[in-house]
């Protein structure tokens, strides 16, 4: 017959307060998401300097050729798409930064 210890189930049971493991997977977590907040702000700022340079081109070719006036027109209205997806994007994510600190 074989007996077995309680105390030593309830050992197994509880958690260690030495582990650190789930604070270090937040702190990961944390990190990745501000990296990639990071990274939206530095495509946005490529797409806000694209965008400048479509509306100089546009208004350089306003007199010459309409169908290139309006292409050009139409990609600055995309790009403006663009960013403010990327704005509601970045909110999300920072959204997401405020629960886990919550937690």
């Amino acid at each position: 017959m074989t007996t077995i210890n309680l105390d030593q189930i309830n050992m197994d049971n509880q958690d260690d307060p030495y582990d650190t493991s789930a604070e270090e997977g937040k702190e990961i977590n944390e990190n990745k998401k501000i990296d990639e907040i990071n990274d939206i702000d530095k495509l946005k700022g490529k797409l806000q300097e694209l965008s400048g340079r479509l509306i100089s081109l546009s208004i350089q070719t306003s007199n010459t050729n309409k169908r290139i006036e309006s292409s050009l027109k139409m990609l600055t209205t995309q790009l403006y798409d663009m960013r403010k997806n990327m704005d509601f994007i970045r909110a999300y994510i920072e959204v997401g930064i405020v629960w886990d600190e919550d937690d």
